[in-house]
């Protein structure tokens, strides 16, 4: 947990949140509005993945 009023680590979670933003809104899951913003234009998304450990 980051401490009260920890300004680099307030930056960091906001870039971390531009970036998922950015990913997902090239993966066609949300749309950006015109002033910038998110919106997911679905009711439910569903994913189906395998995940495995690299060799």
């Amino acid at each position: 947990m980051r401490p009260p009023g920890d300004i680099d680590g307030d930056h960091a979670a906001v870039r971390r949140v531009h970036e998922d933003v950015t990913t997902l809104t090239e993966l066609g899951l949300i749309e950006r509005t015109d002033r910038g913003g998110g919106v997911c234009p679905y009711d439910d998304i569903h994913v189906d993945m395998h995940i495995r450990h690299a060799a």
